[in-house]
């Protein structure tokens, strides 16, 4: 689910009811912080933690609170995060479940608050579940570790599969489609670009280190694949990295 633009409205107080066809209803009254649930049939209460976590609540926060969610994973590296983000079947959820496997901290499996606090923006904290496998519905398995508090964003990375065999290599992605991409994998639209003020899209775009990876289908490739990323991030933060064939 997906909205091109929302004007946040804070100051909502009327009754608001958000279907999932065929399976619960969520509601509440803007204002309130409170939102309920009503299974559409008994069976499926099974499903309102997925949708709630998943849908309900990101949109809630977006649309009411003018928060920011992107569609990505985020990791900790170096007491820091890094987002990941990838067309579906891309191998988003796969690449994290390596860096989970590696003895880093999950922020975010599929959906990544991401706020403005200083110069600096900062991914939050998500539930401690993800999915390195295609089943819709479902929270997930629990991390075995998962960050207990926000952390600052050190670099964005864009997946781009490739057939096996192909070179693992990394390159900067330049300035004017940093925004671009950053929109791509936005969640819900809250700015506006017509009003003429730089959004957080935007602040994100000219702040934040962004790298496209170009990975090969190969899950035994994984480890080099993690060994690039990991080098490549050692450079400063506005060094660019040069492009690593493994």
């Amino acid at each position: 689910m997906r909205s091109e633009s929302l004007t946040p409205v804070a100051d909502y107080r009327g009754a608001w009811v958000l279907e999932v066809e065929g399976a619960v209803s969520f509601f509440g009254h803007g204002g309130t912080g409170v939102i309920s649930y009503q299974p559409v049939k008994p069976g499926e209460i099974h499903l309102v933690p997925f949708w709630f976590i998943h849908v309900v609540l990101p949109m809630y926060l977006s649309f009411m609170n003018g928060l920011h969610f992107f569609h990505a994973a985020a990791v900790e590296v170096e007491g820091e995060a890094m987002l990941i983000m990838a067309p579906s079947m891309g191998g988003k959820s796969t690449l994290a479940a390596h860096f989970l496997q590696m003895g880093h901290d999950l922020l975010a499996d599929d959906k990544v608050m991401v706020r403005l606090e200083g110069e600096r923006f900062w991914a939050a904290t998500s539930h401690d579940r993800y999915r390195p496998y295609r089943k819709f519905e479902d929270l997930g398995v629990r991390a075995i570790r998962s960050a207990e508090k926000p952390l600052p964003i050190k670099a964005a990375i864009l997946l781009q599969p490739e057939e096996p065999g192909t070179p693992i290599a990394v390159e900067p992605i330049p300035g004017r489609e940093r925004f671009e991409t950053l929109s791509a994998f936005t969640l819900f639209r809250t700015d506006d670009p017509t009003q003429g003020v730089i959004g957080p899209t935007g602040l994100m775009a000219s702040r934040i280190p962004m790298y496209r990876v170009f990975i090969p289908r190969d899950l035994h490739q994984l480890p080099l694949v993690y060994q690039t990323i990991i080098e490549g991030l050692k450079r400063p933060s506005r060094e660019p990295l040069s492009s690593m064939n493994c």
